[in-house]
């Protein structure tokens, strides 16, 4: 979600010479942080729980994917809001109050 759209961008801008100066500079800037990768990660809370209703000879996988996958989720994030996006803006508190909630 962050490398290969911009490198189809960035080979977009170099073969159209008539592309504006403005406007390669917006098809170039990364898009803004959303809140979308945590709900993978609620995903994953629920399969946690799920998980039980299986044969228990899979749960030690099932939980070590879901590790991985929390650990992808973290690098990504990571290096997106560190080094592509401009600035974060969150109008309300709504997503943290239903977090702490659950």
């Amino acid at each position: 979600t962050i490398y290969l759209p911009y490198k189809i961008r960035v080979w977009i801008v170099r073969s159209h010479p008539k592309i504006h100066e403005w406007t390669a500079e917006r098809l170039l800037t990364p898009a803004p942080m959303d809140l979308s990768r945590y709900s993978d990660v609620l995903l994953n809370a629920m399969l946690a729980v799920l998980v039980f209703y299986f044969p228990p000879g899979w749960t030690h996988w099932i939980f070590m994917a879901m590790a991985g996958s929390h650990l992808v989720i973290y690098a990504l994030d990571h290096y997106k809001v560190l080094r592509c996006i401009p600035s974060t803006y969150f109008s309300t508190a709504d997503v943290d109050w239903w977090a702490q909630w659950m």
